[in-house]
């Protein structure tokens, strides 16, 4: 009697379930944000490692010419082994989108990561090429590990630690809606790692990923209708929940609160002269600082295609004007470190709401409208002045 062998039915599992996380994923959304993209390619990286270690498997095992069937497993192996640790890389770079602020700082970790693939992808090829066997090697038919291999396994577990000490480093940088999910992330993949570096023969590693990415794909990739898709804030739905709540609690004699409105600057220039790809990184970045500058409690929602709102439970002027005055300073941190080949500019209007004046949601969000276009048409006038001192 034919016995399915449990490889096969691992493997065909975490396949299944990987193509179901892949067709949700690229249905999702017609325009993907870079956290998105990095998200997709992390999927279709560990969808063809699985389908890698089946071949091999099935080559080994199958094979009715024994040299056809080793060549096929020597191929797979080697891609393997080489594309193992550019799934940890792909997982560092999505944890490092969700971050912002001290870009030179984490620009260090980045090209420390970078440099062990590379040099993982030398020894790896340098091995092979010349038959050395440091890392696996067969003897007829049969896999073995190499002397190696327990050193690379720990290398790889290594990297695995010094990415969630990274997101631990910088958690402050990451929105508090999204951080418990991302230094979950790496701890799953790190206890899979483990388990397949002491035993052999099932493609548990894969398993652990594929899990890690599905509880980030439930809870940060699946957003629901009151987020925006491009940013991850809220949208205009959610906003008018919020701000209806608000002033209801004002008027009833509960605390008032305020609102912030943020504009971008010349945010057509910069999608003319760089493109809207650096248009749109330029909004997430934005988003992001404001994520980062006020509280966890504050409602944070992209308002229209460049604007932003942000309704807090600050109800005075001067520690509204402190918090607005933070998220500036992050803002002048963020020029100074980012690589964009522009500067992102802004104008922000802010107002506490007086109950007395008993405003609907639209009219008080007209008042602080009219204070972020009064700094704005300043902005204006300080950019036509220094255009015309320059020629």
């Amino acid at each position: 009697m034919f016995e399915i062998p449990a490889w096969a039915i691992f493997d065909s599992y975490t396949i299944l379930l990987l193509l179901m996380l892949c067709f949700f994923s690229y249905k999702k959304d017609s325009v993907k944000t870079n956290a998105t993209n990095i998200f997709n390619d992390m999927l279709l990286l560990v969808l063809f490692l699985v389908v890698l270690d089946m071949l091999s498997h099935f080559a080994i095992t199958y094979a009715v010419n024994s040299e056809r069937g080793l060549f096929i497993a020597k191929i797979t192996n080697y891609l393997v082994f080489v594309l193992d640790p550019v799934m940890f890389l792909l997982a560092f770079l999505y944890l490092d989108r969700w971050m912002v602020g001290k870009e030179k700082e984490r620009r260090v970790w980045r090209t420390a990561m970078i440099s062990y693939i590379v040099l993982h992808f030398v020894l790896i090829t340098v091995s092979e090429i010349f038959g050395l066997g440091w890392f696996y090697y067969y003897q007829g038919m049969v896999y073995h590990r190499g002397p190696l291999f327990m050193v690379r396994a720990v290398c790889n577990i290594l990297v695995i630690v010094v990415t969630e000490l990274f997101v631990l480093r910088f958690k402050d940088l990451i929105d508090p809606v999204y951080r418990t999910t991302l230094l979950i992330f790496m701890p799953f993949a790190l206890v899979f790692g483990l388990i397949q570096a002491l035993f052999y023969g099932l493609a548990i590693e894969y398993g652990g990923m594929v899990l890690a990415m599905l509880i980030l794909y439930i809870n940060i990739q699946n957003r629901d209708s009151n987020h925006d898709y491009l940013t991850g804030v809220g949208n205009r739905r959610i906003l008018d929940a919020v701000l209806q709540e608000k002033i209801r609690r004002c008027q009833a004699g509960k605390a008032s609160f305020s609102m912030v409105m943020i504009d971008m600057d010349r945010f057509k220039e910069i999608n003319d002269s760089y493109g809207h790809q650096s248009g749109d990184e330029a909004l997430e970045a934005v988003a992001r600082l404001l994520l980062s500058a006020f509280r966890e409690d504050d409602c944070i929602c992209r308002f229209g295609g460049d604007e932003f709102l942000v309704v807090a439970d600050i109800d005075d002027e001067s520690n509204l004007k402190k918090a607005v005055d933070r998220f500036r300073s992050r803002l002048e941190d963020f020029n100074a470190q980012n690589n964009f080949p522009f500067k992102i500019e802004l104008s922000i209007g802010y107002a506490v709401y007086e109950p007395e004046r008993n405003l609907s949601g639209d009219e008080f969000i007209s008042v602080v409208d009219k204070r972020m276009y009064e700094e704005k048409e300043k902005h204006h006038m300080r950019h036509r002045a220094s255009s015309i001192e320059a020629t």
